[in-house]
C-alpha cells in the first residue's frame, strides 16, 4: 500500500499549485485548477461549479493528467487525458450524484469500472473498482484539529491507476463537493 500526501487549498477557485509528495515526504509532483480564459473565470465566481478545470504534473514539471470539463446542462462531465511515458489514455469521468450529502463519480479507464464515492457522515473519499467493490484508494483527512483540516492522505491499495489519475479525480470530486 503506497501512501501520499498533498494539502487542499482553502480556497476553491484558487488556481496556486498543490504539492503532492509520496510517503518519505518528497515532492512526486503537482495538482492544479485552472481556467481557459479571463471569461471562464469570471463567470465561475458568479456560477458555481462553472469551468473546473485540473492538471497534474510530474516532479519534473511534465504534464501527467488533464481534466477538461464539458459544458453540459445538469450533470458534470471531464475528458480526461493521462499520459505515462509513450501511452495516452483518455477516458470520461461523469458525475452521477443525485443527493448532494452521497456525492458519486464513475469512469471506465485501463478497460475497467471505477467509481469514487462519499456517504453521508463519513470523512473518507473511497475509490472502488465497480464490478468486484474492491477499494483501489482511499482519502481522508490527516486530522481533525482545525490547523491540519486541509492536510489529506491517499492510500492506495491497487496499482491500476497511477496516483496522478487518482488525485486528479479526486480534485474534481471535492471540487464539485465543496
Amino acid at each position: 500500500m503506497d501512501t501520499y500526501y498533498f494539502s487542499r487549498p482553502f480556497f476553491r477557485l484558487s488556481t496556486k499549485p498543490i504539492v503532492l509528495k509520496d510517503s518519505s515526504h518528497s515532492e512526486i509532483g503537482t495538482m492544479q485548477r485552472y481556467f481557459k480564459d479571463v471569461i471562464d473565470k469570471t463567470l465561475s465566481y458568479i456560477v458555481d461549479h462553472w469551468g473546473i478545470n485540473v492538471r497534474v504534473s510530474n516532479h519534473e514539471g511534465s504534464i501527467q493528467v488533464t481534466a477538461h470539463q464539458q459544458f453540459t446542462w445538469m450533470r458534470h462531465k471531464w475528458n480526461v487525458t493521462s499520459r505515462t511515458g509513450e501511452n495516452t489514455v483518455d477516458f470520461v469521468v461523469e458525475d452521477k450524484t443525485v443527493i448532494k450529502t452521497n456525492p458519486h463519480f464513475i469512469f471506465q479507464a485501463h478497460g475497467q469500472s471505477y467509481s469514487m464515492k462519499k456517504d453521508f457522515a463519513d470523512k473518507r473519499v473511497r475509490l472502488l473498482e465497480q464490478q468486484t467493490e474492491r477499494q483501489v484508494a482511499v482519502i481522508e483527512f490527516e486530522s481533525y484539529m482545525p490547523n491540519k483540516i486541509n492536510n489529506m492522505i491517499m492510500s492506495v491499495t491497487e496499482t491500476t491507476l497511477s496516483p496522478y489519475e487518482i488525485v486528479c479525480i479526486y480534485y474534481l470530486f471535492d471540487l464539485c463537493v465543496q
